[in-house]
């Protein structure tokens, strides 16, 4: 998911194909051409864990989420960054760093046994 562009600003969606329709806008809007695939399947893990930084009061603390697919096997493109938007939008939409860059694996398995992803956020 390098290639996908997004910010993690404004409020939670609702919709899935709300969302999708916005992410769709978003990558015309930022690289000139309809890239958005959310049915791509693009992690092989039914739950992974994911890092990223948040700002408290001009601190910055490595949070975590846990995201868990709904067909209990893979996440798709779609389904991955909707939830990641929801889960995280609340924290980061008023810092600098808002801006999806990607998803790198940090370690296939944690200590509770899942994968952990670190969130690349941009300015």
């Amino acid at each position: 998911m390098h290639d996908v562009y997004w910010s993690f600003f404004g409020e939670k969606y609702q919709s899935r194909s709300e969302f999708d329709a916005e992410v769709r806008q978003y990558q015309i809007e930022i690289s000139g051409i309809d890239s958005w695939q959310p049915d791509e399947v693009v992690i092989q893990f039914p739950r992974i864990r994911i890092e990223y930084y948040r700002d408290e009061g001009g601190f910055e603390y490595e949070d975590f989420i846990e995201i868990e697919s709904d067909n209990g096997e893979f996440l798709t493109g779609g389904e991955l960054l909707f939830k990641v938007h929801n889960a995280v939008v609340e924290q980061l939409r008023e810092i600098n760093h808002h801006f999806f860059e990607g998803l790198n694996l940090k370690s296939i398995r944690s200590r509770d046994n899942l994968p952990v992803y670190h969130l690349c956020q941009g300015s």
